[in-house]
């Protein structure tokens, strides 16, 4: 969940999963801070009532989880990311696979996730990260260009870019 959202969503915490994905709203619940406490009450006690709020509880992140694996599960089993339409969620999935060392589809999900807009932060990464996984599978003339995009404006990956351009070109003298 946090490869796909945490681009996304200031917190990947289980609470805001349900609210942001899955659309729900816990009622009635008990508060994760309040678990430790209602469980050292059980053992000062010893009164099994006391843990029907924490069962509970553990009972709905349980289901959560469930409804959660629902959604995440298919975007990482099927690689074009078909399910996915924000641009962070596309970078995210673009990244695992990158890592995983499937990079045919990671260079797409790249390409995909800088058509659906990415914010500045997100995107000149984004297009370095593909860069190099262009780089990588032999697609030189995809990479020149990406690079020499990087080259023209400010952003962190400006000098990396220049340098790239300048070791291919060196190469072919």
């Amino acid at each position: 969940a946090r490869q796909l959202w945490k681009l996304r969503m200031e917190s990947c915490r289980l609470m805001q999963l349900e609210y942001e994905i899955l659309g729900l709203v816990r009622k009635g619940d008990l508060p994760g801070e309040m678990v430790p406490y209602y469980f050292f009450e059980y053992l000062r006690t010893k009164q099994a009532f006391r843990l029907v709020p924490l069962f509970h509880h553990n009972v709905m992140d349980i289901v959560s989880l469930a409804c959660l694996s629902a959604v995440v599960l298919p975007a990482f089993a099927d690689r074009s990311g078909a399910g996915l339409r924000h641009g962070t969620e596309l970078l995210g999935l673009a990244r695992w696979l990158r890592r995983c060392g499937e990079f045919d589809p990671a260079a797409e999900l790249y390409r995909r996730a800088v058509d659906a807009g990415l914010p500045g932060s997100d995107l000149f990464p984004a297009l370095w990260e593909r860069a190099l996984v262009e780089k990588r599978q032999g697609r030189h003339d995809v990479m020149l260009a990406i690079c020499e995009d990087l080259s023209r404006v400010k952003n962190d990956h400006r000098v990396a870019a220049l340098e790239e351009l300048a070791k291919y070109y060196e190469d072919r003298k």
